[in-house]
């Protein structure tokens, strides 16, 4: 009773102590809804809580203002895009862009990488990368791998990385307009224009095999591109921020219409001028110069920049999701000044899993 008359004590008897109540049965509604026994609805994913601590930390710049980068003033990440997104799985689903009958999958989210008949070191790295993905979603997503038919994985190497939480979707090849003009190492990433095929699912986030995940990336998974053609990170070349984009993360919604527009660029129906040598990366930064949304460099830390710009990578080295190991961590990294970066794929930084 004194606990009681202490409580009501100051304020006037009838009305607000009936407002009073509502609250509190009000919070303690709230409190049940969201308890350890409840179902989880469908994610509502607010962009803004991923983006406010570097944005505001710039005066609400983006980092590449913040850095005195020209800009394309479409590409910035929104802050109050809200999105909402089911979860739940579907029943399998076959992706008929792939030539192989077990190319299904039961999410409409999906994540994928390719590879190229790829030596030992690059199966490794996409079984590192698709654990590490695994581990930092709060939204459920399949992984899938494009194999190139006239280039195939090893039976071993594809039994490992189906072990590894993989699937595999096998396409033909898709060559360069100009084989010759264009760089001997890039001559089969024309091929990732097939993901513009899987109009079953509704988001593809496409990681290079070298890339690996530290941080959360539901946001990414769970991004709304609008009217824009693709997401991506600026590019970071030779010391310096380049104007364009880099594809080692990218992330679109595949339809038709996209598809068809990007093969008669290909075929040279439509004319399109381009550095031929930097490929599909090239390619899509000329056709799409204007039209492509920013997902920041925390989505793809170009480990470039870690020795380019090394004020600006400790600044937000604590918000890093995905690092982009273009110096190969297999290929001397411990011995360059990248070493500590690639210490992180090698002792497999933020082995935690995600609370769901």
């Amino acid at each position: 009773k004194a606990t009681v008359s202490v409580l009501y004590w100051p304020f006037p008897p009838n009305m607000v102590r009936a407002q009073l109540l509502a609250a509190f049965a009000g919070a303690f509604l709230v409190l049940l809804a969201n308890g350890p026994f409840t179902k989880r609805a469908p994610v509502e994913v607010d962009m803004s809580d991923f983006r406010t601590d570097s944005l505001s930390a710039m005066g609400g710049q983006s980092e590449h203002a913040a850095m005195g980068v020209s800009e394309n003033k479409n590409s910035q990440l929104s802050t109050s895009n809200k999105i909402v997104v089911d979860t739940s799985f579907s029943t399998e689903i076959r992706l008929s862009a792939c030539q192989n009958a077990d190319a299904v999958v039961r999410s409409k989210i999906t994540l994928w990488t390719m590879l190229i008949g790829e030596k030992k070191d690059y199966i490794t790295s996409a079984i590192k990368l698709v654990k590490s993905a695994k581990r930092h979603s709060r939204v459920e997503f399949d992984a899938m791998l494009l194999e190139i038919a006239e280039k195939p994985l090893l039976d071993e190497h594809k039994e490992a990385l189906r072990a590894a939480g993989w699937g595999v979707c096998t396409v033909n090849r898709l060559p360069p307009p100009d084989e010759e003009a264009t760089l001997p190492y890039f001559r089969d990433q024309f091929t990732k224009f097939e993901l513009w095929k899987m109009t079953e699912l509704t988001t593809i986030v496409y990681l290079d095999a070298d890339t690996y995940v530290v941080g959360d990336i539901t946001s990414l998974l769970t991004t709304n591109l609008g009217d824009k053609k693709i997401g991506v990170g600026r590019d970071f070349m030779h010391g310096r921020w380049a104007r364009g984009f880099n594809m080692g993360v990218f992330l679109i919604h595949p339809n038709t219409e996209d598809h068809q527009l990007l093969m008669k660029y290909h075929s040279g129906e439509i004319p399109l001028r381009y550095n031929k040598a930097w490929s599909e990366q090239a390619f899509l930064n000329s056709l799409w110069a204007d039209k492509w949304y920013d997902i920041g460099f925390e989505f793809n830390a170009n480990l470039e920049l870690y020795r380019g710009l090394p004020s600006f990578w400790r600044s937000r080295e604590g918000n890093i999701r995905i690092v982009h190991y273009t110096k190969k961590p297999w290929k001397g990294c411990m011995k360059s000044v990248f070493a500590p970066i690639c210490t992180w794929w090698f002792e497999e930084r933020g082995g935690d899993t995600l609370p769901q």
